[in-house]
C-alpha cells in the first residue's frame, strides 16, 4: 500500500512538473530525451516545393498539395475541384484504372483525396519500402489523367452522392454558408459543393483546362513523411518538367453579410463571425489562443477534465441552459484571408437566447483575465502536440506552412509563438478582428432570430 502511495505521489509530481513546464515555456527539459525530427525543404527549378519529414517510423505518408481550389474555378469549371478528388486512381494516359488499383493493393497502399476552397490534395499511406511506388501512383493520377467521359460521369455521380450526405450535416453547411456570406459568393465564397445541375454541365474538357491552369510548379507542394532517400530526386523526375507560373488568382475580399435559410430541422444553427487572419500573419498565435479560449462543446459531454468545460462558450453559453445544444469557436485560415467566430445550435423557439448568448460571449473577449489566457495557452500547446502525432494532420499543416512561410515550424517553434501571446496582444488582436464587418448565418426557424443590425449592436 505504501508502494502504491509512493507511485501515485511520484506520478502527481511528474504531472505538476509537466504542467508547469508547458505553462512557463520551458520545454527543453520535458522533451530532452525525444529524438528530434529531421526536416528538409527543397525547391525545384520550376518552383515545385518538395518537403520531407523524418519521424523514424515504418509507415510513410505522401501528400501532393495543389494550391488551387473552388476559388479558382471559372464559370464552366464549377465543381471541378470536388470532382477531381473523385478521379484518384482512374485511368491515365499510360495505365488503366484496373492496373493502378492492382498496383496499389499489391503494395498495401491506402489512398485518399480531399478538396477545399483554396486547395485539393492527393494523399496516401504506405510501408516505407513502398513509398516510391506510392509517389509514382499519386503523381500519375494527378499529372496524366485520361479523363474518359464515362469515368468523369461516374466521378460526378459520386460527388453528387457526397452532397446528399453533406446536406444532412447542418454544422458543415453553416461553415459553407459562412464563406458564401463573408465573401459575397466570390473567391473564397465560391462553394466547394455546387448545384447538381452545375455538376451535370461539367465536361472533361473543362476539368482538363482547370488542371492545365493550376498544375504548375509554384502551385505544388509534395510532402513526404518517413520516405526513402531518393524521394527528392524522384520528385524532380516526376514534377520537374511542369511549367512554373500560375495565373494570378483574384485576391479574396472579405465583405461580411447576412445569410439565412428557413428549415424544418429539429434545431436551428447560427454562426457569427468576422474576418480572421491569413497564413503568415503575425497574429496567427493570438487568434489560435482566442479560439481555444472560446472553446465550446456539446450541452452534455461525458468525460472529465480536458473536455473544455472551463472555456468561455461552455461556461457562459452551455452551462445553465437546457435549450442550447452545442456551441464552439472556429478559426479558418487561407493565404490571403481568414474567418473567426462562433457557431451554435438551439431548439426551435430559443434562437434568440442562443444569439444573445453567443454575442455576449464574443463581446466578452474585450475583457479577458490572465487566468483565462494562461489556461488557453496551455490547452493550445497540448492540442498542437496531439495534432502533430497524426501523420495526416502534420503533413497537411507542413504543406501549408511551406506554401506560406517556405519553412516548417517545429513544435518548439510553435510553443515559443504561443508563449509570446499575452493579455495586451490579445486585446489588440480582438480590436483588429472586431473592426471587420459582421457575418451572420442562420439555418432553421428564422422567426426568433434578431436582425443583423441588432446583433451588430450587441457586439459593439
Amino acid at each position: 500500500m505504501l508502494r502504491a502511495y509512493t507511485r501515485n505521489r511520484t506520478f502527481t509530481k511528474q504531472i505538476r512538473f509537466l504542467s508547469t513546464s508547458l505553462a512557463t515555456g520551458d520545454q527543453n527539459e520535458v522533451f530532452a530525451d525525444i529524438k528530434p525530427e529531421q526536416t528538409q525543404v527543397n525547391r525545384l527549378k520550376n518552383g515545385v516545393r518538395v518537403a520531407t519529414l523524418e519521424r523514424f517510423g515504418n509507415m510513410s505518408s505522401i501528400h501532393i498539395f495543389v494550391g488551387s481550389g473552388a476559388r479558382d474555378e471559372a464559370v464552366n469549371q464549377r465543381g471541378a475541384t470536388h470532382v477531381i478528388s473523385h478521379l484518384l486512381l482512374k485511368e491515365t494516359t499510360e495505365k488503366t484504372a484496373f492496373r493502378l488499383t492492382r498496383e496499389t493493393e499489391q503494395a498495401g497502399i491506402s489512398v485518399s483525396s480531399s478538396s477545399f476552397h483554396d486547395a485539393f490534395v492527393y494523399a496516401c499511406d504506405a510501408l516505407r519500402p513502398c513509398s516510391s511506388i506510392a509517389l509514382n501512383l499519386l503523381a500519375e493520377s494527378l499529372l496524366k489523367p485520361a479523363l474518359l467521359p464515362w469515368e468523369v460521369k461516374a466521378a460526378i455521380e459520386s460527388a453528387k452522392n457526397e452532397i446528399d450526405k453533406f446536406s444532412g450535416n447542418p454544422q458543415a453547411l453553416i461553415v459553407e454558408y459562412l464563406h458564401t456570406a463573408g465573401y459575397a459568393g466570390k473567391t473564397l465564397g465560391k462553394p466547394i459543393y455546387v448545384r447538381k445541375e452545375e455538376y451535370d454541365a461539367l465536361s472533361p474538357e473543362a476539368i482538363s483546362s482547370y488542371l492545365k491552369e493550376n498544375i504548375v510548379g509554384d502551385n505544388i507542394c509534395v510532402v513526404g513523411t518517413n520516405v526513402n532517400a531518393s524521394f527528392v530526386s524522384q520528385c524532380e523526375e516526376l514534377f520537374g518538367k511542369l511549367p512554373q507560373k500560375k495565373k494570378p488568382a483574384e485576391p479574396a475580399t472579405y465583405t461580411g453579410g447576412d445569410f439565412r435559410i428557413e428549415s424544418e430541422a429539429e434545431q436551428s444553427h447560427i454562426a457569427l463571425g468576422f474576418e480572421g487572419v491569413k497564413w503568415g500573419s503575425d497574429l496567427v498565435a493570438d487568434v489560435s489562443v482566442l479560439s481555444k479560449l472560446l472553446g465550446g462543446g456539446l450541452s452534455f459531454s461525458a468525460g472529465g477534465p480536458g473536455k473544455g468545460i472551463y472555456s468561455k462558450l461552455y461556461q457562459e453559453v452551455l452551462v445553465g441552459s437546457q435549450n442550447i445544444c452545442f456551441a464552439h469557436a472556429y478559426q479558418i485560415m487561407y493565404s490571403d484571408s481568414g474567418l473567426f467566430g462562433v457557431i451554435g445550435s438551439a431548439r426551435h423557439g430559443f434562437e434568440n437566447e442562443l444569439v444573445n448568448s453567443l454575442a455576449k460571449c464574443l463581446a466578452g473577449l474585450k475583457n479577458l483575465t490572465e487566468e483565462e489566457v494562461n489556461r488557453a495557452k496551455v490547452q493550445l500547446k497540448s492540442n498542437v502536440a496531439l495534432n502533430l502525432e497524426s501523420r495526416q494532420i502534420a503533413s497537411d499543416d507542413f504543406a501549408r506552412q511551406i506554401l506560406a512561410y517556405d519553412k516548417r515550424f517545429t513544435s518548439e517553434d510553435l510553443y515559443k509563438m504561443i508563449d509570446k501571446v499575452n493579455l495586451k496582444s490579445l486585446q489588440k488582436t480582438v480590436n483588429i478582428i472586431f473592426q471587420s464587418q459582421l457575418t451572420v448565418v442562420a439555418q432553421g426557424n428564422l422567426q426568433n432570430i434578431p436582425s443583423y443590425r441588432a446583433i451588430a449592436g450587441a457586439l459593439a
